[in-house]
């Protein structure tokens, strides 16, 4: 079985089985998130992941001060969807971030399909929408958000 077949399991098995209720009603019960979020931790992410559908829509995410650390979940769980979009770009901030001092787990999932671009000025909740539409305005931009 291949990893993003077993996420998909795990996924089913904790997250989407009669008894919860994902979008609300039911609180998510705890011990079943853990268990994904550790399944997340473990997980190895080819540096390429060529065995998956691409399409031509781009992911855009900006992250929060004080949320990097556990940024490198919602990375994996981008690149383990089904259809991989052309890219996941990462927007920092110059004066809250340096690429450089991002955490090692982050940076490692760099690849064709994830990259971590600076910018300069910092736009605060517009970091992730408008230099995605100043570079990639022929896209379809999806904005993705940076907690789990």
């Amino acid at each position: 079985m291949n990893q993003a077949s077993l996420f998909n399991e795990i996924v089913h098995k904790y997250l989407l089985n009669e008894n919860i209720k994902w979008w609300g009603k039911k609180k998510l019960k705890q011990r079943h998130a853990r268990n994904v979020l550790n399944y997340l931790e473990k997980i190895q992410i080819e540096m390429v992941p060529d065995r998956k559908k691409r399409s031509d829509f781009i992911i855009s995410l900006t992250v929060k001060p004080g949320r990097e650390e556990k940024l490198h979940l919602v990375i994996k769980s981008l690149l383990l969807q089904n259809i991989l979009p052309e890219k996941i770009i990462l927007w920092i901030a110059a004066d809250e971030f340096q690429t450089e001092r991002l955490p090692s787990q982050l940076l490692a999932l760099r690849n064709e399909v994830f990259e971590v671009k600076e910018i300069s000025e910092n736009l605060k909740s517009y970091n992730k929408i408008l230099p995605a539409l100043d570079q990639y305005g022929d896209k379809l931009i999806i904005t993705a958000d940076d907690d789990i």
